[in-house]
Formats: structure tokens, sequence, C-alpha cells
């Protein structure tokens, strides 16, 4: 998902009962007179990054966690917890709905953490893709997942992740061809 649909991500876009999840929604901001807003949207990016996703046990475990604990702490801050942000996942603990790039600055904290290489947060979306097409899902499948409108974006962004499949092809090939050498002059 984008950093945007991630802030965006609401109670109401769950389906625990038939086990999915709906990503419709986004939150982003702008600066208006020196100041930062947040802008909720129901518009995004393309009509097809409306989408729909089956709910992974793990995720579900984390989200109605995180709902609880939103719960939890309305309840226990009372008047002092904002009523702006009702319902949104990604929200601190006074209710207010956290900044975009404590999204980022947290991701780049725990790859350093682990020891790993900085990347941003968005290519977050190409490795998943890239484990996509090493596992062979169709490109069709994989537009549909990260919400390209257009399959073209998709092959355009992603289609030098296909060089495995390339390789396999060429395997397939080589098998094909005479196992004999043959030299350049019978050629």
């Amino acid at each position: 998902m984008r950093r945007s649909e991630c802030l965006g991500v609401r109670e109401s876009q769950f389906d625990f009962k038939h086990k999915f999840f709906r990503a419709n929604h986004t939150v982003t901001t702008a600066v208006i007179d020196k100041k930062k807003i947040y802008i909720p949207s129901d518009k995004l990016k393309t009509d097809l990054s409306n989408r729909t996703y089956p709910l992974i046990p793990y995720v579900e475990e984390r989200v109605k966690a995180k709902i609880a604990e939103n719960k939890e702490l309305r309840e226990l801050c009372g008047n002092s917890y904002s009523n702006e942000w009702l319902g949104y996942i990604c929200v601190d603990p006074l209710g207010e709905i956290i900044d975009p790039n404590y999204i980022t600055n947290r991701h780049a904290d725990l790859l350093k953490k682990a020891g790993l290489p900085h990347v941003r947060f968005h290519d977050l979306r190409h490795s998943c893709v890239g484990l996509m097409m090493a596992n062979e899902v169709p490109m069709e499948r994989i537009r549909d997942w990260v919400g390209h409108s257009d399959i073209r974006t998709t092959v355009n962004t992603y289609g030098h992740l296909e060089y495995q499949s390339k390789k396999k092809t060429a395997k397939i090939i080589e098998k094909s061809l005479p196992l004999k050498k043959v030299g350049a002059a019978n050629l």
C-alpha cells in the first residue's frame, strides 16, 4: 500500500466476519499559510486503487489489537481524546492522526535497528511485487494488487523484476537445444 493509504486505514474498512480489507481511503498533508493540515479523502490515485485484499490472520490480529488499544486510550483520556479522527487506526495516544513523516522515520529507524540497508517506505511495494513475480503471480493480478489503472504502468514500473522468469525461459530453451556442440563452420 501507499503511505497515504496506510495512514488512511479506518476500522470500517475491515470485514472481520468475511476476512477482507478494503483499501479505499487516504490521508495526505498540505501546508497552507505555514500550517500543516491533514486531508482525508475517499478519492484515491486511480479508480483501481480502490481494492479489496484478503485479511491475513497476522494482520487481522494486529489490527484488532490496535483497535482495542485505541478504544482503551479513548476511554482513559476522556474529553482529552480527539474525536476528529475516530475510527482511524493510525492515531497517537490522544487520538490525533499521526504524521506521514512518522511512518517514514519509523521505517528508517526499524531498518537501522535491524542492521538493514536504507530503503524508502514506498520500496516495500516494489519488494512485494518482486516476491509476487518470483512466485509467478500473473502481471494482471499484480496490477490489481498494487492498484494500477493500466497494466502498462505495472509493466513499466516492475518489468525489470521479471528477469528471473526470463532466466527460467532461457533454461527451457537451452534444454530443447541439441546436446552436442555445433562448430561455427556448421552454422
